[in-house]
């Protein structure tokens, strides 16, 4: 037993030893066949950097850490390819609306690129602030508390008792949120969850205007503390924007689509 487990170990710190070292060589070996300073083709680069970005994503956090630090430091880099990179990373990685987005990996490529002395200090205090806005109520962390407005009565956030609270920055004169209450009635999942009371639906609307799609079942507030307008507490770039908190308040979900929370819940099974 003894020997079929230090075999098993064995094995594993070859598999591990062997990935990394593939891990290691990625940016360089991508790099040979393409040219990194010619950025004159938009869309070839684009295309070229999305398969860099798709190996990235299937590295430890450690290794991505790693080749973006190989990246940036590319011995052909200059500050107008890094920037012209770093424009398509954020559309890729950041914008709310990239079917590909990831924060976790955005992060990596932001800190790397916070700390090259190419960058200029005005691009970083850009920088700086994309980085504050992806600490913001991160995944496993408690949602930051605010106070909305409902039917006169001032409240708060943390006040609400629910298995799951899906909070949802809106505005009711926006279509693509019009877009969102209909499908959220439409998911027979979420209005299963609702109509146990194990989902509370909890919309912060910034119109000043009550919604013609208002829902008895949804607690309608307005953002009194105008967290959508100002982004101090939650950043909202697009709306609607939404997350799925668990009892606690605690993240689970972070500005995803609708889809995403549906998903959560099927893959769950129960609550």
């Amino acid at each position: 037993m003894k020997q079929i487990l230090l075999y098993t170990l064995f094995i594993y710190s070859v598999t591990i030893s062997y990935a990394q070292s593939i891990d290691f060589g990625y940016t360089d070996t991508f790099w040979a066949d393409y040219d990194i300073q010619n950025i004159s083709n938009q869309k070839d680069s684009e295309k070229v950097l999305f398969k860099y970005i798709y190996g990235l994503s299937k590295m430890n956090n450690s290794s991505k850490t790693q080749q973006i630090h190989f990246f940036t430091q590319h011995p052909n880099q200059t500050e107008e390819t890094l920037l012209f990179y770093l424009e398509i990373f954020d559309k890729t990685l950041f914008n709310p609306n990239s079917p590909f987005r990831n924060e976790g990996l955005y992060e990596i490529i932001l800190k790397e690129f916070k700390n090259n002395p190419l960058i200029n200090e005005l691009y970083k205090e850009r920088i700086k602030y994309q980085l504050n806005v992806i600490d913001k109520n991160r995944v496993g962390d408690l949602a930051n508390n605010f106070n909305f407005e409902v039917d006169g009565k001032v409240k708060n956030l943390y006040s609400i008792v629910s298995p799951y609270t899906l909070l949802v920055f809106t505005n009711s004169e926006c279509p693509s949120c019009i877009e969102n209450y209909k499908e959220i009635d439409k998911s027979s999942v979420l209005r299963e969850k609702i109509d146990m009371q194990k989902l509370k639906v909890l919309m912060i609307d910034n119109s000043g205007k009550p919604s013609f799609y208002k829902d008895d079942h949804w607690l309608w507030a307005k953002d009194i503390d105008n967290i959508v307008d100002e982004d101090k507490l939650y950043y909202t770039p697009a709306l609607p924007s939404i997350y799925l908190l668990d009892k606690d308040k605690r993240v689970i979900l972070k500005d995803c689509p609708l889809q995403s929370v549906s998903n959560y819940f099927n893959n769950i099974g129960y609550l």
